[in-house]
């Protein structure tokens, strides 16, 4: 979908934006005979850094307006560059996620005890990456309307990059809209969507709704 299509006539007081950053692993992974590099690439088309820079996120922006940039820790300089490029000034990280393993079942998190064996284990080139930011910028005189908003966000993992939902609700809680997301892959209730992939996960979510209301 091409920047034209972020012209519109709204200015958005919170946009969420999850990048394709682009981020080639110098390691593979070995299993036996079969090796597999972790690429954003064998996922979806990435975006190099100038591009994402010069999306027409300040002037979709409301004077007044807070920025939620998900990132991960190799990209994280890349990333304030951004958060300045668009118009803001890098606040604080507001949320990180503390990724599960796919088969953890999240009616458990208030009722057990996490163990070490819960955590979902990544690649790295250092420590081995169970965690991703997201990280706050803001703009003007944006203000925070909650101060319960909690920073770690407990969730399994589940496809490549795709974030947890209650990131949704934190955010609403958190400031006001008009709300946007920026490469989103689902079209989430309330918010303006923009992106190749809205709908993609969209089945999930009437699913979910279906088996709550069954």
């Amino acid at each position: 979908m091409s920047a034209s299509a972020l012209t519109g006539a709204t200015r958005y007081r919170a946009i969420l934006a999850d990048p394709p950053w682009h981020f080639r692993a110098r390691t593979a992974l070995q299993v036996g005979n079969w090796t597999s590099r972790r690429d954003a690439e064998k996922h979806y088309p990435v975006m190099g850094i100038e591009d994402i820079k010069a999306l027409p996120v300040r002037e979709m922006a409301d004077k007044d307006a807070h920025l939620f940039l998900w990132t991960t820790g190799p990209n994280l300089p890349k990333a304030f560059d951004v958060i300045e490029a668009w118009g803001f000034r890098y606040s604080a990280i507001a949320f990180t996620w503390v990724k599960l393993k796919r088969s953890f079942d999240p009616r458990q998190i208030r009722v057990v005890a996490l163990a070490e064996s819960d955590l979902h284990v990544g690649l790295g080139l250092t420590t081995r990456k169970n965690a991703e930011f997201c990280l706050l910028g803001r703009r003007g005189s944006a203000r925070r309307n909650s101060r319960k908003v909690r920073e770690i966000i407990l969730a399994p993992v589940r496809e490549h990059s795709r974030k947890p939902d209650e990131q949704y609700d934190r955010i609403e809680e958190y400031c006001d809209g008009p709300y946007l997301e920026l490469f989103a892959r689902q079209a989430w209730p309330g918010w303006d969507a923009w992106g190749d992939e809205v709908g993609k996960f969209d089945a999930d979510n009437q699913q979910l709704a279906g088996a709550a209301h069954g």
